[in-house]
């Protein structure tokens, strides 16, 4: 080891001490810039599809029977729990996007702290756990999660899964008999909660598995099987629900659960770990070369804790991913549970390369320096350099800034209606505009009037500037999606 090796070396050691035993200033300074980052990028957009719908419906809570899903599923889009919260958003928060969308940013932010404390418990590394959830909060499934609020089913089901894995792994270390049994109710009501917001929850018996084998104390197959008794009643809720759910399976939702090209999508799904579409060469060989590197050290078998770890990240990254392999229309938010995990095998590479050689912890450092600058050039390209993700919010911003103009003609002005009218059909089109029936949202102005009467909704695409009835107030858009001209049978109300 040379001595400007053996130097930052010695500086990376003492850093990492120093975060050791002040954990929470890692912890506290990532969570400080995640709320920042969500909160400037997401709190200023318009309620997109599907979300519109599902407040302006109290979550379709009217069908009583969807209750008995909790217990026994339909094999359809039900997401009980998820619908229960859009119901109570609409209660608290009426229309207003900024209220509707602080609460799916403090879903995230929840989602977030709970995936750092699984991680810590895991590994604890305050700085490389903390670095790991950074680039997480950064990630495309986090980006799409937080930018279409119909995406909630998936927050909620990562933030009820992972409170109970911690709770879960917590109740593995023993304790008393009333303390397990109330750490198995927790659990059990947590499995409860995850599986009724989105079936991706449907991971959650293998990753129980995976930490009964991994992380229960005692020696032998029995001693771990009492340990984990705190998952029995959990593990078969989990089971049982999930084949009754796969056998009711059919029509429409099997189509759009199970119809799609596997090939397809685990390229899709790669582009998306990876940060960038199309993954980038380099970060393909240093995924692989860090795969081979990981299997190496497993090999020589290091200390048991981060080798259960690396294993148990690779379950969950397996299980997760499995469940979606099929789905018809692959999306990168449906990878926010796989992502982490992913993240946290590569935390977990990091951890167990310790105790090994300068050429074995060089190559790793090395490797996932490719990884972290292939993540930021590819985020960098998508947010900053006009990529998809960058049209697409700055479109989403524009709108709701229009929007905020128009809803001070609210009212009387709208009585007869409104036109929206686009000199050409926007990116993130689908999202804006389009209702629950395909065409385009009857209930738009009904977001865009929070406090006033919804007004009659027709669209145009091609510049078309006509009144369509009498009275109806025409606002138009140019080109670069900026609300131009208001007016009212003919005349301007306001020029911007």
């Amino acid at each position: 080891m040379s001595t400007f090796e053996g130097m930052t070396y010695a500086r990376y050691r003492v850093l990492t001490r120093y975060c050791q035993r002040h954990a929470a200033i890692p912890y506290v300074a990532a969570a400080l810039l995640c709320a920042i980052y969500l909160f400037s990028v997401f709190l200023n957009i318009p309620i997109n599809t599907e979300a519109r719908d599902y407040v302006y419906f109290h979550g379709y809570l009217a069908d009583i029977g969807r209750w008995s899903s909790l217990i026994y599923p339909a094999g359809t889009n039900q997401r009980l729990v998820s619908m229960v919260v859009f119901s109570l958003s609409r209660d608290g928060c009426g229309f207003s996007a900024p209220c509707l969308n602080t609460i799916q940013i403090a879903e995230l932010l929840g989602c977030f702290a709970l995936g750092t404390l699984h991680l810590h418990q895991l590994l604890g590394r305050p700085l490389i756990v903390a670095c790991c959830m950074l680039v997480w909060a950064l990630s495309p499934p986090v980006f799409m999660a937080g930018f279409w609020q119909a995406t909630q089913h998936d927050k909620l089901a990562f933030l009820f899964a992972f409170a109970a894995l911690s709770l879960g792994l917590r109740a593995l270390g023993g304790g008393s008999l009333p303390a397990r049994l109330a750490a198995s109710l927790g659990v059990t009501m947590l499995f409860v909660l995850a599986i009724n917001s989105k079936e991706i929850a449907f991971f959650l018996p293998a990753a129980a598995i995976a930490q009964i084998l991994l992380f229960a104390p005692g020696a032998g197959f029995r001693a771990r099987v009492a340990a984990g008794a705190v998952y029995a009643v959990p593990v078969a809720y989990a089971a049982a629900y999930t084949g009754a759910y796969l056998w009711h399976l059919g029509g429409v939702w099997h189509q759009h659960v199970l119809s799609g090209d596997i090939g397809t999508n685990i390229g899709y799904y790669a582009e998306t770990l990876s940060g960038s579409r199309p993954a980038s060469p380099p970060v393909i060989c240093a995924a692989t070369g860090l795969l081979a590197v990981s299997i190496y050290m497993l090999v020589r078998r290091p200390e048991r804790r981060s080798l259960s770890a690396t294993l148990y990240f690779a379950v969950i990254c397996a299980a997760s991913l499995t469940l979606v392999l099929k789905a018809q229309y692959p999306s990168d938010y449906y990878l926010m549970i796989t992502d982490w995990a992913v993240l946290g095998w590569i935390a977990s590479v990091l951890v167990v390369a310790r105790p090994f050689g300068m050429g074995v912890r060089a190559a790793v450092h090395g490797l996932v320096c490719v990884l972290g600058i292939g993540f930021a050039v590819g985020r960098f390209d998508e947010f900053w350099a006009g990529g998809a993700s960058a049209e697409i919010l700055s479109e989403a911003q524009r709108v709701s800034a229009g929007y905020h103009v128009l809803s001070r003609y609210c009212g009387t002005p709208m009585q007869a209606g409104l036109k929206l009218v686009f000199a050409k059909r926007p990116a993130g089109s689908f999202y804006f505009f389009r209702g629950g029936g395909e065409g385009n949202d009857p209930r738009l102005g009904r977001f865009i009037c929070d406090a006033g009467p919804a007004p009659i909704m027709s669209y145009s695409f091609d510049g078309d500037a006509r009144q369509t009835q009498p009275g109806q107030l025409v606002a138009v858009w140019n080109r670069d999606l900026r609300l131009t001209t208001i007016s009212k049978d003919g005349v301007s109300l306001n020029k911007m």
